[in-house]
């Protein structure tokens, strides 16, 4: 192999592999797709956050979530339990200044989102993560759980295809996690939730098409 036909190949491995960094994986993500309530869906508010209620590795699963009306919903992974319910506000004052902040539909702040719908007492959830260490930019990760009532929700298993490939802690060789005790969310009631139309899904081209429909 001469040394021109080396440096192509690396060239074009390099392209290659920059190309496949910016892959985002959508093919499981379909409860968009769904209706979010039906007949016989459970009543849930929507109006404020629903913020762990004990204390968590911040790593292991998302701190707090909002719902919305179309099925839209956002996993953050905030601060720890105690800081945040020790002074709800104050937090709450941060996340609307910085998701008011110019420029936030390209920012961090436009990942993490997903859907759910909601069956009987059961809400089901798809979110992407995105990825800075793997050959695709984001995939989904599924979480299950139970209504308890209309302010708390249950979240009591994870499911995830590739995490198994790309993690070697609690998801080496395991696509599902069963939590020995349920991730309680109680509900915050606030004026303030995140815009939803800053999902990076949302300005997808497939997503768009899909509306059309």
């Amino acid at each position: 192999m001469t040394y021109k036909n080396s440096k192509l190949i690396l060239l074009l491995s390099l392209v290659l592999s920059i190309l496949a960094s910016c892959i985002s994986i959508h093919s499981d993500f379909t409860y968009y797709k769904e209706k979010t309530f039906i007949f016989n869906s459970k009543d849930i508010k929507l109006n404020g956050i629903y913020y762990s209620a004990k204390s968590r590795d911040i790593s292991d699963y998302p701190g707090f979530i909002y719902l919305y009306n179309d099925g839209s919903i956002y996993c953050g992974w905030g601060e720890k339990e105690d800081v945040f319910w020790e002074d709800p506000n104050t937090y709450l004052n941060f996340l609307e200044k910085k998701f008011s902040e110019k420029g936030i539909a390209k920012s961090a702040f436009a990942e993490d989102w997903g859907s759910f719908i909601i069956r009987n007492d059961s809400i089901y959830i798809q979110e992407f993560y995105r990825n800075s260490e793997y050959w695709m930019l984001r995939n989904i990760i599924s979480l299950t759980g139970i209504i308890v009532n209309d302010s708390i929700i249950e979240i009591h298993k994870e499911n995830c295809s590739w995490c198994g490939n790309m993690y070697s802690g609690k998801w080496k060789n395991k696509t599902e996690i069963r939590y020995d005790s349920p991730i309680v969310y109680n509900l915050y009631q606030s004026s303030f939730k995140p815009d939803s139309t800053i999902a990076w899904f949302k300005q997808q081209s497939w997503y768009k098409e899909y509306l059309k429909q």
